[in-house]
C-alpha cells in the first residue's frame, strides 16, 4: 500500500495543471445595482458600444473634465461589486472623473471575455470618454492585476493617455507561470500550463511608453509576486517611473492596507502631469 502510495505521488507530480481562461475570467458574480446607487458619489450608468453590442459603465463625477482616470480592472467580480466601487468612490475624491466599466461577459455587458477582448474593450471606452480631451485635460489608466495587459498596451499607442497607474501589475505570462511553477496540491507539486490564447508580454510592450508610470505592490502578494512588478519597472525606459511597495499588501486592494499612503501616491502621481 505504501509503495501504491508513492507511485501515485510521483505520478501527479508529472502532471500539469491547464490554466484555462475559464480559470482567469470570473464572470457570473452577482449583479447588485443598489451597491452603486448607495455610493457617495452616485455615480452614472451608461452603455458604451462595443463591437458585441455594449460595455456597462459607471461614471464618477462625470462634471469634472480636467482629471479623468479610466479603470482597467482586474479578472473577478463587476461594476457592482463593492470592491471596485470602494476604489472608484477613492480615485473620484481625488478630484477626478472616474471611469469604471465591465469587460465584455461581465455583468450586463455582452459578449466575452478573452486577454485580446480586454483591450479592445479598453479602446472602445478610450475612444468614447476621450474624444472631446482638451489640450489641458489629464487622463490617466489605472490598471489592476490583468488589467494591467491592457492598460500598458493603449498607454503605449494612444497620445490622448497622459500616464499609467499599474497595481499589481503581471510582467508577462511566461514570468506569470515561472513564479507559479509549483502549486503545492495535498503536498503535490504540479506544473502549471496555460491553454493556447492565453498569452501576452507586458514586458516587452512597456519597452515603448514615453509617458511616466507608477507601480503599486503588495509586499505579500502571493498571485502575483513583488519580482514580477519589479520586472515590469526595470523594463520601462524613461526616468518618469515610480515603484512604491506596500509591506502588508496582498495581491490589489491596496488601498484596504494603507489607505493614506495609497491616495497620497495617486494624488502626487497625478499632480506631477499638470
Amino acid at each position: 500500500m505504501r509503495l501504491f502510495i508513492l507511485l501515485f505521488i510521483f505520478f501527479l507530480a508529472g502532471c500539469s495543471i491547464p490554466i484555462s481562461k475559464n480559470d482567469i475570467f470570473v464572470t457570473g458574480e452577482k449583479y447588485n445595482p443598489a451597491n452603486w446607487a448607495a455610493t457617495k458619489f452616485q455615480p452614472q450608468y451608461r452603455e458604451i458600444a462595443s463591437e458585441s453590442g455594449f460595455l456597462a459603465t459607471l461614471v464618477f463625477n462625470p462634471e469634472i473634465r480636467e482629471n479623468t482616470i479610466i479603470i482597467a480592472r482586474g479578472s473577478s467580480g463587476n461594476i457592482t461589486t463593492p470592491f471596485w466601487l470602494d476604489l472608484a468612490s477613492l480615485l473620484a475624491s481625488l478630484n477626478a472623473r472616474v471611469i469604471l466599466f465591465d469587460y465584455s461577459g461581465y455583468g450586463r455587458s455582452t459578449g466575452s471575455a478573452s486577454i485580446e477582448q480586454l483591450s479592445t474593450d479598453l479602446e472602445n471606452i478610450l475612444d468614447y470618454f476621450l474624444q472631446n480631451k482638451r489640450a489641458n485635460d489629464i487622463a490617466i489608466l489605472y490598471g489592476v492585476s490583468i488589467g494591467t495587459v491592457p492598460a500598458i498596451k493603449s498607454s503605449v499607442r494612444r497620445s490622448d493617455i497622459d500616464g499609467v497607474v499599474l497595481e499589481a501589475p503581471i510582467s508577462s505570462a511566461k514570468s506569470f507561470i515561472s513564479a507559479r511553477k509549483n502549486t503545492m496540491l495535498g503536498g503535490v507539486f504540479f506544473e502549471v500550463d496555460l491553454e493556447d490564447g492565453i498569452d501576452f508580454n507586458s514586458v516587452e510592450n512597456i519597452k515603448n511608453i514615453d509617458k511616466p508610470v507608477l507601480i503599486l505592490h503588495g509586499k505579500k502578494d502571493s498571485s502575483v509576486p513583488i519580482e514580477l512588478g519589479r520586472e515590469l519597472f526595470e523594463a520601462i525606459p524613461i526616468k518618469e517611473k515610480t515603484f512604491v511597495e506596500f509591506p502588508q499588501g496582498l495581491h490589489a486592494g491596496l488601498y484596504k492596507v494603507d489607505q493614506e499612503k495609497f491616495l497620497s501616491s495617486v494624488r502626487d502621481f497625478l499632480l506631477s502631469l499638470k
